[in-house]
């Protein structure tokens, strides 16, 4: 039954698979490291600082995940404009993509500046983790237009399969940022002791030498698609009509989860400090071991993109259905691995005490269970439904079961039960299952897949 599958009858696409999937899987998980050293290193100040960089980046998360949406939406055209080798609209799109971000990153960095008490409070009334976390907003929101701009390279670089320059500038940006922690919030090397500020001033350095490794491996060597060439821009208002009508269904989606991510990342600061503490302790161990889950996805946009930009239809159809066999399959893999990572977290985390480190384990051992669901997910609405230009459908989907069933959920479980913070994860998450059911009704339908270069 499963023969079929087997990498003995597909080389093409599995070659193509590890080819994209493991470089972009190693820079998302650089990335999480970066995350996990910072959040390690804050620790040891204490849960009020850890409740209070968590609060503050947040925000960061909101707006990133934003871009991602616009991003993924505007990658759609890359990649099958990638495969029609039409460069001109390629670089329009690229242009566009950049000019969009900028947009965006910079409404938020006013914001995080001018209001950073107005935010905080959103999360949490504890007064030494706003204090704190107004100290680290208003320096770190400097890095936010900075991030967009390498987040448009990153998304055209790997939205034209260019995926080793992300990873190389990644490990350089896990490596200074690491050094700049260490140095700033701790008052080493002669600085002295900077605490969260530290951290702050470290991520906003980081970010621009990452910007400026970008710009100068593009100056120097002229790539034919990272190098703006100013006379491809083409205004052609059909064109962007068309990528924005797209877009905007993606751009909606990634919004609306990530501030429902936010929602109930708030709601768990009603039960309290220690319980905000443990949910982004939380958060960053998850992202850190489930890096691979965005490479299958972000793969699976490429590689079905391009071959519907090639005009081979039944090859995309095919390709979609090798993915969601391989996110079911990586997807108990993961579980694995987390039930394996459960017994070390004491080790890294004694300083928290036990409740903290219950409620993380707990909650490691229930994402365990949902592992499978969770990157079949993620391979739907990023992948199959979003590569085949599918986006309102992705959108609603999203909608309808984070915003439907488990931020409400979430809320009513934290103020009329005395539920325990693993109990609650246990049954909002239940979400993915139902946005895998409605994710598959539409992918056997057929309907999902539209040329949108052609």
């Amino acid at each position: 039954m499963f023969k079929k599958y087997a990498f003995s009858n597909n080389k093409i696409f599995y070659k193509g698979l590890f080819r994209l999937a493991i470089p972009m899987a190693l820079t998302a998980f650089l990335g999480s490291s970066l995350n996990m050293v910072d959040t390690l290193m804050i620790s040891q100040l204490g849960k009020a600082s850890v409740a209070a960089v968590g609060s503050s980046n947040k925000v960061f998360f909101l707006m990133m995940v934003t871009l991602y949406g616009v991003y993924s939406g505007f990658g759609v055209f890359v990649s099958q404009y990638w495969g029609k080798k039409d460069m001109k609209r390629l670089q329009t799109v690229y242009m566009t993509a950049i000019m969009t971000g900028v947009f965006i990153s910079s409404i938020v960095t006013v914001l995080s500046f001018l209001l950073p008490n107005e935010i905080l409070k959103l999360f949490s009334d504890d007064e030494i983790v706003i204090k704190l976390g107004t100290s680290y907003l208003q320096i770190a929101c400097f890095s936010f237009t900075i991030s967009s701009i390498v987040f448009s390279i990153e998304m055209v670089s790997r939205s034209t399969e260019k995926v080793m320059l992300p990873l190389m500038i990644s490990i350089f940006g896990l490596g200074t940022n690491t050094l700049l922690n260490y140095t700033l919030i701790f008052g080493h090397f002669g600085f002295k002791e900077m605490g969260v500020e530290g951290a702050a001033i470290a991520t906003v350095i980081s970010r621009s030498l990452q910007l400026f490794l970008y710009i100068t491996y593009i100056l120097m060597t002229q790539n034919k698609v990272l190098y703006i060439r100013f006379k491809n821009y083409i205004f052609e208002p059909s064109l962007f009509r068309k990528i924005y009508l797209k877009s905007f269904p993606v751009v909606l989606n990634e919004f609306f989860w990530s501030l429902g991510i936010v929602a109930i990342f708030a709601a768990y600061g009603r039960i309290g400090t220690e319980a905000l503490a443990s949910m982004q302790l939380f958060d960053t161990i998850v992202a850190l071991l489930t890096v691979f889950t965005m490479g299958i996805a972000n793969s699976s946009a490429i590689m079905i993109g391009k071959k519907i930009g090639e005009k081979k239809i039944d090859d995309a159809k095919w390709y979609a259905k090798l993915f969601i066999y391989n996110s079911i399959r990586f997807g108990f893999l993961t579980s694995i691995l987390f039930i394996g990572i459960i017994p070390l977290i004491p080790l890294f985390l004694y300083e928290q005490g036990s409740v903290v480190i219950d409620n993380i384990q707990y909650c490691l051992l229930v994402l365990a269970g949902y592992m499978p669901f969770n990157i079949l997910a993620a391979t739907f609405i990023v992948g199959i439904l979003r590569s085949g230009g599918d986006t309102t459908y992705a959108f609603l989907f999203e909608l309808v079961t984070l915003w439907g069933y488990a931020v409400p959920m979430a809320y009513i479980l934290v103020y009329f039960t005395s539920l325990s913070i693993p109990l609650i994860y246990l049954i909002i998450t239940f979400e993915l299952v139902i946005k895998d059911i409605l994710c598959y009704i539409r992918y056997k339908s057929g309907k999902y897949l539209h040329n949108l270069v052609h």
